[in-house]
């Protein structure tokens, strides 16, 4: 493809800043593209990656006082002081301070994990978890007295999602970031932030 000239990749960092503001964070892949002007593909071919796209918004972030508090702020914690990290422990995830669970998952088993202590409040009972596929066979609350079959495969990331459509109904992961298309989708992440507003209000 064509490359893609340094005042349209101003353009698209002017855009990606613009969900940032929204968002007070980085949008995921999806978050962006739901009220984006540019494509996927298009932020890939201009700075290779998401992670790329990030780095090159930071660096031109730097020291503009006309973004808003709350980038500013990204950015600070983009430059902010980190270590090494040790072989002896594992990395933890952001604290998030749910129930039992004192960090965000970090992968797929975390997931299984937070949807355990979830599923109840979220109107699943479970029936089987197994390590082939689908990973969770169960029912959800479908009304007062109601209940229906669903089968659930867990992912970290909705965009890990890489078996057949058929034989699953829900991918359940942490993080919404390429939803596979023709399955429903559910971000614990965004089912606690959606929880935790609520309790604010």
């Amino acid at each position: 493809g064509r490359n893609i000239d340094g005042e349209r990749k101003e353009e698209m960092l002017e855009d990606f800043g613009r969900a940032v503001g929204r968002l007070g964070r980085f949008p995921t892949i999806g978050e962006y593209i739901d009220q984006g002007l540019f494509s996927y593909h298009t932020f890939k071919q201009a700075f290779k990656s998401w992670s790329g796209a990030q780095a090159a918004f930071v660096e031109r972030s730097g020291g503009k006082e006309k973004w808003p508090a709350a980038l500013r702020a990204l950015v600070e914690r983009q430059n902010m002081v980190t270590y090494k990290p040790s072989p002896d422990f594992p990395i933890c995830g952001t604290v998030i301070n749910y129930r039992a669970m004192l960090h965000e998952p970090t992968n797929e088993q975390g997931v299984v994990l937070l949807f355990g202590m979830m599923a109840e409040e979220l109107g699943f009972i479970i029936e089987n978890v197994r390590m082939g596929y689908p990973d969770c066979e169960g029912k959800r609350r479908v009304g007062v007295n109601s209940w229906q079959r669903v089968r659930i495969e867990f992912e970290f990331l909705s965009s890990r999602f890489e078996h057949p459509v058929e034989g699953c109904d829900l991918v359940v992961c942490w993080r919404d970031d390429v939803p596979p298309k023709g399955l429903e989708v559910m971000s614990l992440e965004k089912v606690l932030k959606e929880k935790r507003e609520k309790q604010r209000h």
